[in-house]
């Protein structure tokens, strides 16, 4: 009889103990809608600016702050984007490792500022593209990189603080919509392509943007996107850990006390 007692109770104590650890974690699960948050991005504080030369090699400044990843089939274009910034300027490189033309009307947007007018800052041409004073600078590159061995389209820009009108250490909306056939980038070879991004932005909603946070120090944050291409990987984790806890539920609900 005693040990009847003995076992109910371990039942009862493991039961108990399962139940708690199923409403930890079930409080612990979060399962990202696809506007339920806006992107955020980071710009890495750099004491050694990048030449705006549209070459990327591995050991570059580039390296130290991969923003943004956009991978095929889930965007038109693979393609990475780095983001830094000293007390002077915004540096923006995309690494377009999908486009290995190097086609004349391939174009790279970048948009600031949701509330019109927007801040716009965009090259357009081939490979050797150089421009300054717009009043920032832009350059087109043709060539490889750390992200790819064929050659391939990349862009870099050099912004003055002044022209999007913010200061070092402050945030701003930032977007590439798909307008007039420009995006982040754009690949004017038949058949075009062009990735929007983020991938669900509606121009008109702020909600869609991406906030992008400037940094003074290089203790800065440094953060990244990467969209997952499946939503089942974003939730997997957690399914698993619940069918673990019910399994266990059950053997210990089956299992009889030693009479």
């Amino acid at each position: 009889m005693a040990l009847q007692v003995v076992g109910l109770i371990r039942r009862r104590v493991l039961l108990s103990c399962l139940a708690v650890l199923l409403t930890v974690s079930a409080s612990m699960v979060f399962i990202p809608s696809v506007h339920s948050a806006r992107p955020v991005i980071y710009s890495k504080f750099t004491s050694t600016p990048p030449a705006i030369d549209g070459v990327f090699a591995q050991g570059y400044p580039w390296t130290a702050n991969l923003q943004i990843t956009m991978l095929e089939p889930e965007y038109p274009i693979t393609a990475y984007v780095y983001i830094l910034n000293d007390k002077d300027y915004l540096y923006f490189l995309v690494d377009a490792g999908g486009d290995t033309t190097d086609g004349a009307s391939d174009e790279c947007l970048l948009v600031f500022n949701f509330n019109p007018p927007y801040i716009k800052v965009q090259v357009t041409g081939q490979g050797g593209y150089r421009t300054s004073g717009l009043p920032y600078d832009g350059a087109i590159g043709y060539g490889s990189s750390p992200n790819s061995a064929s050659s391939h389209k990349i862009y870099e820009f050099r912004i003055p603080w002044s022209y999007i009108g913010i200061g070092v250490g402050e945030s701003i909306d930032f977007s590439s919509p798909p307008w007039k056939s420009v995006s982040m980038p754009y690949d004017g070879d038949s058949p075009t392509r062009d990735n929007v991004w983020p991938k669900n932005l509606v121009v008109d909603d702020m909600e869609t943007w991406a906030i992008m946070y400037t940094s003074t120090s290089t203790s800065g944050p440094v953060g990244g996107y990467l969209e997952s291409s499946s939503k089942l990987s974003i939730i997997a984790p957690y399914v698993a850990l619940f069918g673990l806890v019910a399994a266990v539920a059950v053997v210990v609900a089956r299992k009889k006390p030693v009479s």
